[in-house]
């Protein structure tokens, strides 16, 4: 007889390889920001490489939605459809589909070993016995103890910062650690992404102060230089700066990210003192232009080529050199700033007029809500009246075309207006209503028609209501009503799961407790008399009876595999100990040992080295755990 192992098989996820790592190299800005290079284009771009993304990261990038975040300090996301320039907050469906597809894609590979194609289907095995592997599972008495056995699995492994959960996933999912120390994929992934995060924070932290430290040196040598320009390039000048002290320390990319950011700061300074420059040059121009402009010689329609000839045969202008040096166009528009001021001096002037204007558009208005009132009164207006069923009424209207083009509220503004106010009378005819059904008790099912509703009221009272009030109340009292049905029948599926939940609990309190092998029939006379087995119908009864029956079978199954599991672990604990009473055969091999390891000691301390070798530190042994060993022997 023989017996055949079935491996279970395990994802093969294809890692990035070296050489895509070579030629693209993630860089982050001084502001945080993270780009990506490549060292063979010599080309930097802000969108991740497609030969750096994950699975997950290019299905993504294939959809035409982009997730987005603001940009007003709060970093919240939002998507974005390139293809429609739709924007929305919501997470879109086809977004949601592509997550979860890879979310179950992760959960089956957490859950495979090897894979299939690498194993025979059939491997016989000497031993008739059936073997089955038992995983051994570590059980930690603490979170803080898991989390740290989980910590250490993945400071085990050699990954980057930027490396992805998939991207480790195949690296540590074999190991005991991976599922004793947490128990959900969901813990897991948020534990890596937390050791991810700390890990870049620290590598970023430390390369903040190290570039901070060289940009102070590098800074120094960028001052005692005076051949350098914020025009000037680093591929000009990068020859020297070799023989700096700096240089040593420092790589060509991180010299050049060094060097472009002293040119940064000398363009600031730059830039600082020709804003003081300029400040002074306007308060010249403006004095100038009032001189100017008191002595008739500008007013609003005057042109700027008028007024640069008189600005530059000014003696002012002359006699300043720094003042000559006032670039044009912002001479210009501080001449335009000039000229508005003027110009609404002007303009006060036609203020008259367009309150003439004004007064026109105004009657206008009155005319059209004229002519709304003339169709609410015909009884074409009412709450819920659309635009385009009113708009052949008043298309030929001549209020109507004068309000065309018209700035202010619009026609549909207006109507929207009265559609307000009509909205308002219905409220009021609604609580009318309301009250005459509450003292009359007049019920309001299902089933009601209309012409059954409207002989409830009197001619009086219909006379009294408006028409569209009366069958939109209607159409109102309907919906509740089927509402209140459709509550009134989950009610008694509640009340009727409350019955079963309590003849459950009466059948799990039984003396003589019910076997998994028990019958209905047998059963029946003893609960015959109870409340719970009253309150429901025999259908009920049986199939409430059943699935208890399922419940102590599936509860029997658990108890057989946990007491099997104890037993293995009882056999391994076992095992061990006999591995440990065997190493070391009698007393007298205990002794060599132990005095051969006091020489080495010796020896090492004459030489005046006080590191031990990898060897000595792996098989050191106290006194007494050696003692321990040979009289278990």
């Amino acid at each position: 007889m023989q017996t055949f192992i079935f491996p279970q098989p395990v994802p093969q996820v294809p890692p990035i390889s070296k050489q895509q790592q070579q030629i693209w190299q993630s860089q982050t800005t001084t502001d945080g920001k993270t780009f990506y290079f490549n060292t063979q284009t010599r080309q930097s771009q802000w969108n991740k490489p497609e030969e750096l993304m994950t699975d997950l990261e290019k299905d993504l990038n294939s959809l035409d939605w982009k997730e987005l975040k603001t940009k007003d300090g709060r970093e919240k996301v939002y998507y974005h459809n390139k293809k429609t320039n739709e924007t929305t907050w919501k997470v879109p469906d086809v977004w949601k589909n592509v997550l979860e597809k890879h979310r179950l894609i992760e959960e089956k590979r957490a859950t495979m070993n090897t894979p299939l194609s690498a194993i025979p289907l059939f491997r016989p095995v000497v031993n008739p016995v059936f073997h089955v592997a038992k995983p051994v599972v570590e059980e930690f008495e603490t979170k803080e103890e898991a989390e740290e056995a989980f910590k250490n699995l993945l400071s085990s492994v050699v990954f980057s910062s930027t490396a992805t959960w998939e991207e480790v996933l195949p690296h540590i999912v074999t190991h005991p650690h991976y599922r004793s120390a947490l128990k959900t994929l969901e813990e897991r992934k948020r534990f890596f992404q937390n050791f991810q995060n700390a890990r870049i924070a620290k590598e970023e932290e430390e390369r903040k102060i190290k570039m901070q430290n060289n940009k102070a040196e590098f800074q120094k040598v960028m001052d005692r230089r005076k051949d350098i320009t914020p025009d000037t390039r680093w591929k000009h000048i990068k020859v020297s700066f070799k023989h700096e002290p700096i240089m040593r320390i420092l790589t060509e990319s991180e010299a050049e990210t060094l060097f472009e950011e002293c040119l940064i700061d000398l363009r600031k300074k730059l830039r600082d003192e020709a804003r003081a420059v300029r400040r002074q040059n306007v308060d010249k121009l403006n004095k100038l232009l009032h001189n100017f402009h008191q002595n008739n010689q500008i007013n609003h329609m005057t042109s700027w080529r008028e007024a640069k000839s008189l600005i530059k045969n000014s003696r002012q202008y002359l006699d300043d050199k720094k003042f000559q040096e006032f670039d044009m166009i912002d001479m210009l528009m501080q001449y335009e700033d000039f000229i508005k001021i003027l110009q609404s001096r002007y303009n006060s002037k036609k203020f008259i007029e367009r309150s003439e204007v004004k007064r026109l558009e105004r009657i206008n208005r009155e005319e059209f809500i004229s002519v709304l009132k003339r169709l609410q009164n015909d009884g074409l207006i009412y709450c819920r009246t659309k635009w385009k069923e009113i708009f052949s009424y008043i298309k030929e209207e001549e209020s109507f075309r004068s309000m065309l083009g018209q700035p202010g509220s619009t026609p549909l503004d207006l109507f929207r207006d009265i559609v307000i106010e009509m909205e308002d009378l219905y409220l009021r005819d609604r609580s009318v209503m309301e009250e005459m059904i509450k003292e009359r008790g007049f019920p309001i099912k299902v089933n009601t028609e209309f012409r059954e509703f409207l002989d409830y009221f009197s001619d009086e009272q219909k006379s009294f209501l408006n028409k569209h009030s009366l069958e939109l109340f209607y159409d109102e009292m309907m919906e509740e009503a089927v509402y209140f049905e459709k509550l009134e029948a989950r009610k008694k599926e509640k009340k009727q799961k409350k019955k079963v939940e309590a003849f459950k609990h009466y059948l799990k309190k039984l003396e003589p407790p019910i076997l998994i092998d028990s019958k209905w029939e047998d059963i029946r006379p003893r609960v015959a008399n109870s409340e719970e087995y009253v309150a429901l119908e025999e259908d009920t009864r049986a199939l409430t009876f059943e699935k208890y029956l399922v419940r102590l079978a599936e509860k029997a199954e658990r108890n057989r595999n946990m007491k099997s599991d104890e037993e293995a672990e009882e056999k391994r604990r076992r095992s061990t100990k006999k591995k440990r009473a065997r190493r070391y055969s009698s007393e007298d091999e205990f002794g060599e040992v132990k005095e051969k390891r006091r020489r080495n000691q010796n020896d090492l301390e004459e030489t005046g080295n006080g590191s031990k070798s990898r060897r000595d530190q792996r098989y050191k042994k106290t006194d007494s755990e050696e003692e321990g060993e040979v009289k278990n022997a």
